[in-house]
């Protein structure tokens, strides 16, 4: 490397750590101003409410509105066209494997 190279290389360090060192500064310089203004505001204070206790009847049970969807559920979707002739499922039943649940119209074949 020649000398001029080598010179500039020093001056861009010093220009950037002289930038570092006024923007540290600087910062240094508000946070100082910000603790000045934070020690001469008053302390602030903290509401309090009460409230008295009352005494209530417990309730065991309680209404409400919503909806339940079963963690192991399926969908029948047919593989053919064609018209549901009988549905012999009831919700919320438990059936084997093999169970008919759907038949379809068959009279049109």
């Amino acid at each position: 490397m020649n000398r001029r190279a080598w010179v500039a290389s020093i001056l861009l360090f010093l220009a950037i750590a002289g930038t570092g060192a006024g923007l540290a500064a600087s910062k240094r310089a508000s946070l100082k101003a910000e603790e000045e203004a934070a020690a001469s505001q008053p302390e602030p204070v903290e509401s309090v409410t009460a409230a008295m206790a009352h005494e209530r009847a417990y309730r065991r049970t309680t209404t409400s509105i919503g909806t339940v969807r079963a963690l192991r559920s399926i969908t029948l979707r047919n593989e053919v066209p064609g018209t549901v002739r009988r549905a012999t499922l009831t919700p919320g039943q438990v059936v084997d494997a093999g169970t008919l649940l759907v038949a379809l119209d068959v009279s049109v074949e």
